[in-house]
C-alpha cells in the first residue's frame, strides 16, 4: 500500500524522535535509580512527568489553535533537551537534593505534552480507515528498528571518549542536530485543522451519552494505568535481573526485534472483521507477560516478560488506535479535533497518575520485593479490563442478529 506524502513525513519524524529520545534517555531510570537507590522517588519522579503531560497537553492544545502545529513540536523537542542538559550537568548531585529530580521530571514532562499532542494530532489528521492498519503497523516496526539501533549509537559515541561525560556530551550534541531536523520536518506537514474553539469540559461530559466516546474515555484511562508498571518498574526489575549493562542492552535489542516483527505482520493481516480477536489474543498475552515477571524467578521471568510483551503489544495496541483513531475521525467534519486528541492523551496521563499513585503506596506499606510483585499483580489484572471494554463496546455496536421464527399456517 502506497503512503501519501504527509503520512511519509510523520512516519520519518517518528523515527527520528523516537532514536533521538531513545540516545537521551538511555537507562535514564537507572541513572536515577543508581543514585537516589529509591523506587519511590523514582515513582514520583514518574508521577510528576506524566501528571505535567497532561497538564501541558491542554495547554498544547490551545496554542495549537492559533501557532502551527510545527511550532508546539519544538517547544516540545526543546524542553526535552533543558532537561536531559540538567541531568547531565548535575550527575551525582541530583541525589543531594530531590527538587532537582523533579525539576528534571516537571520540564520533561512539559516536552512530552507539548510533542506528543502535535504527534499524535497530525497522525489522526493525515491517516483515513483504509491506510492505518498498514500505518501503524510500519510505525510500529520502524520505531523498533530505531530502538535497537539507539543503544548501539550511544556506545559508539561514548567509546570513542576516555572521559565519559564528555562523551555523553558529544551524544547530547547529535541528539539536538536530530531534534533540528525533526522541527523542519515538521513544518512540511500538512495539517488541515478546523479554525474553531473547543471545550474539554464539553467534550469529555459528552461521554455520558456517546457510546463510541466513552469507550475511548474509558479505554485510555485503563490504559494510562497499565502504562504504570511499564513505565518505572518492568525496566528496574529486568535490569536487576540481567547480569551487567551490556547484557541488558542486548536483551532490550532482542525484544526489540521481537516487537518489530510483531508490528510489521499484525499491521499486514489484521482486518475490520479480526480486530477484535487480535486485540483479545494481545490482552492475554501482554497479561501473561506481567505475570512471568511476577511469579518466574530472576533472569527466567525478566526474559520470558521481554519476549511475550514484545511479541503480544501489536496484537493489542494496533487494532484498539485503529478503532480509537476512527472514532475520533466520525468527528471531523463538525469539529476541531485537537479537543479529542487531546482528552485522550488527557486520560491517558490521567491514568498513569492514578496508577503510579498505587503503585507507590504499595510499595510504602509493603517494602521489597514483595511489593513490587504486588503492585506489578494488580497493575496488569487492569490490562484484562481493557480486553473487556472492548469487547463489550464491540457488543454495543455489533449487537446480534435474533432471528424471527414466522410460522406459516
Amino acid at each position: 500500500m502506497k503512503f501519501t506524502k504527509d503520512e511519509k513525513i510523520v512516519l520519518i519524524i517518528t523515527v527520528i524522535y523516537t532514536l533521538a529520545a531513545t540516545m537521551a534517555t538511555t537507562f535514564i531510570n537507572v541513572y536515577l535509580f543508581d543514585y537516589t537507590n529509591s523506587y519511590i522517588v523514582l515513582n514520583i519522579y514518574q508521577l510528576i512527568r506524566l501528571g505535567i503531560l497532561g497538564i501541558v497537553a491542554f495547554i498544547s492544545a490551545k496554542l495549537s489553535y492559533r501557532l502551527r502545529m510545527s511550532y508546539t513540536l519544538t517547544i516540545g523537542l526543546i524542553c526535552i533537551t533543558v532537561s536531559v542538559l540538567i541531568l547531565l550537568m548535575l550527575q551525582e548531585r541530583v541525589a543531594d537534593n530531590m527538587l532537582y529530580v523533579y525539576l528534571i521530571a516537571f520540564i520533561w514532562g512539559s516536552g512530552e505534552g507539548f510533542f506528543w499532542i502535535s504527534l499524535n494530532t497530525l497522525n489522526q489528521l493525515i491517516t483515513t480507515p483504509a491506510t492505518r492498519g498498514n500505518y501503524l503497523g510500519l510505525n510500529g516496526a520502524v520505531t523498533n528498528i530505531a530502538t535497537i539501533l539507539a543503544p548501539l549509537f550511544s556506545a559508539q559515541i561514548l567509546a570513542a571518549y576516555t572521559i565519559e561525560i564528555e562523551g555523553y556530551y558529544a551524544m547530547f550534541k547529535v541528539v539536538i542536530v536530530l531534534f533540528v531536523v525533526i522541527s523542519l520536518l515538521s513544518a512540511l506537514v500538512k495539517s488541515p485543522i478546523k479554525k474553531q474553539t473547543f471545550n474539554i469540559t464539553k467534550i469529555l461530559k459528552t461521554a455520558k451519552h456517546d457510546m463510541q466516546w466513552s469507550y475511548v474515555i474509558r479505554t485510555q484511562f485503563l490504559w494510562g494505568f497499565r502504562d504504570a508498571a511499564v513505565m518505572s518498574l518492568t525496566g528496574i526489575l529486568i535490569y536487576q535481573s540481567v547480569s551487567d549493562g551490556s547484557s541488558y542492552g542486548r536483551l532490550l535489542a532482542l525484544f526489540a526485534l521481537i516487537a518489530t516483527v510483531s508490528n510489521y505482520i499484525v499491521g499486514k493481516v489484521v482486518q475490520k472483521r479480526t480486530r477484535l480477536t487480535f486485540h483479545l489474543i494481545g490482552v492475554m498475552g501482554i497479561f501473561a507477560s506481567g505475570m512471568s515477571l511476577v511469579i518466574l524467578p530472576g533472569l527466567l521471568g525478566a526474559i520470558a516478560h521481554g519476549a511475550l510483551a514484545n511479541l503480544f503489544f501489536a496484537f493489542m495496541s494496533i487494532p484498539y488506535s485503529i478503532i480509537a483513531m476512527n472514532i475520533i475521525s466520525d468527528y471531523m467534519e463538525s469539529e476541531n479535533i485537537i479537543g479529542r486528541t487531546t482528552c485522550r492523551e488527557i486520560m491517558t496521563a490521567l491514568g498513569r497518575v492514578v496508577g503510579l499513585s498505587i503503585l507507590i503506596l504499595i510499595i510504602y506499606l509493603f517494602d521489597g520485593v514483595f511489593g513490587l510483585k504486588l503492585a506489578l499483580g494488580l497493575i496488569y489484572c487492569v490490562n484484562l479490563l481493557i480486553g473487556l471494554s472492548t469487547y463489550i463496546y464491540d457488543k454495543q455496536k455489533h449487537p446480534r442478529q435474533r432471528t424471527v421464527k414466522v410460522r406459516i399456517r
